[in-house]
């Protein structure tokens, strides 16, 4: 499934897709600090993240980790700005602002070594990313 996913294989990443269910995809990890979707979100295409969205995920949090699916879609290196709406959308109202705000620190007895969502996407070559996600949190 990596292969596919580094290739950008959509048709084989499809077919390694078809007999997991939303709870498999979910938990499966591909690295200790990414979830598949993180995975998806960081070298696949959008057609790859609603692929897998459509297959019924949920959130999934990795102790010991500074990534979020938020985070993940910012890594994305050209395809961050189509990638992002499609997780914003799929992810639950009440977590969206812990997700875009918190930085997710693994190790809180060293704050500040990790940014949030946001930080990251203020960074960003495109500033749509951080503008998405100021529109999405629940003050907005």
């Amino acid at each position: 499934m990596q292969r596919a996913i580094d290739g950008r294989d959509e048709v084989a990443f499809r077919a390694l897709l078809e007999p997991l269910d939303g709870r498999q995809l979910s938990e499966m990890q591909v690295y200790a600090n990414a979830s598949l979707l993180m995975y998806v979100c960081e070298r696949g295409s959008p057609a790859m993240v609603s692929a897998l969205l459509e297959k019924g995920l949920e959130p999934l949090e990795l102790p010991f980790s500074d990534n979020n699916e938020l985070k993940a879609c910012l890594k994305s290196k050209d395809q961050a700005a189509e990638i992002l709406p499609l997780v914003l959308d799929w992810l639950p109202a009440e977590l969206l602002d812990e997700m875009i705000d918190s930085p997710w620190d693994p190790d809180p007895e060293e704050p500040g070594l990790y940014k949030s969502a946001l930080e990251l996407a203020e960074q960003h070559p495109d500033p749509r990313l951080a503008e998405m996600l100021k529109a999405r949190r629940s003050g907005s």
